[in-house]
């Protein structure tokens, strides 16, 4: 009965429950839609700011192809002496346009003539340009920028080789220098940046020391990333998916991978941060729903017990009882100590088996009176057949021994005995009474023999009243 009780009550609150927990699913779902649309947005920011900032440098880099100066500085007719000049000047005119522009970690110029790469941060380095790729796509894309990556982008030229690309972890826009020459222009331009500006753009985002920002180009191949992974780990697809949930394998735990392309430059960007940094707004509530699910389930567990101790328990003492008094224990009387129906209930139970002990024990005493009463009527039935027989055995002795006086006594002793007795009859005829009084008069004349006299005068016509 307890056992049922309690189904019966966690059956009651299970909607509750089921209402929690979809509440619970269902927030977290809005919150990871808001949490997705809000990163997303930010994220979009970022790379909005990027695209404006490797803009500016495209603007950059064709400004400083197309100064006038630079590229009279680099005219092919000038003597030995006058080009070294000429490229300290180049360098002069290189460090005035980095210091305007701080995100730029190089500025450099290929003088083709001359071999040299004059470069602000490495001075002049000799180069051996015509077997460089880099140098190639500078060429044949005929002015337009290059967008060269060195993060881990080739292997490194052996010690002692120089190549203005050999930056680790920075990005270089090349160009063709005197870009709006009708004639191309041997000569290249160099723009340097460190990829680590890339991450400062969106450090915002970077929430936790668990979050990895990844950068990919037009292409989708990885530019930048902000823990340094040379991929990405996560199946990324190619769509414009705003956000996504991904297992990472290496830490055995659910990634929240949000991305976003830029429609100016074809640029993506890819934010995963751990589920768990987006659920920790939730958690109180969460917690708190939890909480009122455990509370719940005890009130229900409690609710049963009360109401299993509170009707079950005094209706199994009552049945209790019932079956005693069916064994026949008419003494049985139950405790309690309630003033409700089921005091009033139990109370008149024990009024019942008292009135049935009570019951019982009249019938049984009546029951023993009337075999008392009908042994004394078969006693008073033998005792005038033993009076009867024993008084004609001493009238048959008195007979025999001629006791006329005892033999008449006898005789009349019979009779009125005879007469009394008269099967238990009520009433008699006068004439029955006159005889029964004759014998017992005459008994006593024989007793007192001539004190007294008597007479009888009864007419006919009442004898038989």
């Amino acid at each position: 009965m307890r056992y049922r009780l309690t189904l019966f009550f966690i059956l009651a609150i299970l909607p509750l429950i089921l209402v929690s927990l979809y509440s619970i699913g269902k927030s977290q779902r809005i919150l990871e839609e808001q949490s997705g649309e809000q990163t997303r947005a930010a994220m979009a920011s970022s790379l909005a700011y990027i695209d404006q900032f490797m803009s500016s440098m495209n603007h950059l880099s064709l400004l400083i192809s197309n100064d006038a100066e630079l590229n009279e500085l680099l005219r092919p007719d000038a003597d030995p002496s006058q080009q070294i000049i000429d490229a300290q000047q180049i360098l002069r005119r290189l460090k005035n346009f980095l210091l305007a522009e701080k995100s730029i970690s190089d500025l450099w110029i290929l003088d083709a003539d001359m071999g040299l790469v004059l470069s602000v941060q490495d001075g002049g380095k000799r180069i051996d340009y015509k077997n460089r790729d880099w140098y190639r796509l500078t060429v044949e894309n005929a002015g337009g920028p290059v967008l060269l990556s060195n993060w881990n982008a080739k292997v490194p030229d052996p010690p002692g080789v120089y190549d203005p690309l050999d930056l680790p972890d920075s990005m270089t826009i090349t160009r063709g220098m005197s870009a709006n020459s009708l004639r191309p222009s041997p000569h290249a331009l160099g723009v340097t940046i460190e990829l680590s500006t890339f991450v400062d753009f969106a450090k915002e985002l970077l929430k936790g020391n668990d979050a990895s920002l990844y950068l990919m180009n037009a292409n989708q191949e990885l530019i930048v990333s902000s823990n340094g992974d040379s991929a990405i780990p996560y199946d990324i697809p190619d769509n414009d998916q705003a956000y996504f949930e991904r297992r990472d394998a290496a830490l055995d735990r659910s990634m929240f991978v949000t991305k976003v392309r830029s429609d100016e430059s074809g640029w993506s960007m890819v934010l995963a941060q751990p589920k768990r940094n987006l659920t920790e707004k939730s958690s109180l509530l969460q917690r708190f729903i939890y909480g009122v699910i455990g509370i719940s389930c005890l009130l229900a567990l409690s609710i049963a017990w009360i109401v299993y101790t509170g009707i079950s328990a005094p209706l199994r003492n009552l049945l209790s009882g019932i079956r005693e008094l069916a064994r026949g224990n008419l003494s049985v009387q139950l405790k309690h100590d309630r003033v409700d129906e089921f005091g009033a209930l139990t109370e008149s139970f024990n009024m019942m088996a008292e009135q049935q002990k009570r019951y019982v024990d009249d019938i049984f005493e009546h029951q023993v009176e009337k075999t008392r009463t009908e042994l004394k009527f078969l006693q008073s039935q033998i005792n005038p057949h033993f009076l009867y027989n024993t008084l004609d055995s001493i009238h048959a002795s008195a007979v025999n021994y001629d006791a006329d006086e005892i033999c008449e006594m006898v005789l009349c002793l019979s009779s009125f005995f005879r007469l009394s007795l008269n099967k238990g009859r009520e009433s008699f005829t006068l004439a029955e009474t006159v005889e029964h009084l004759g014998y017992y008069i005459r008994i006593q004349e024989l007793r007192f023999t001539d004190h007294f006299q008597s007479r009888l005068d009864i007419p006919d016509d009442c004898k038989d009243l």
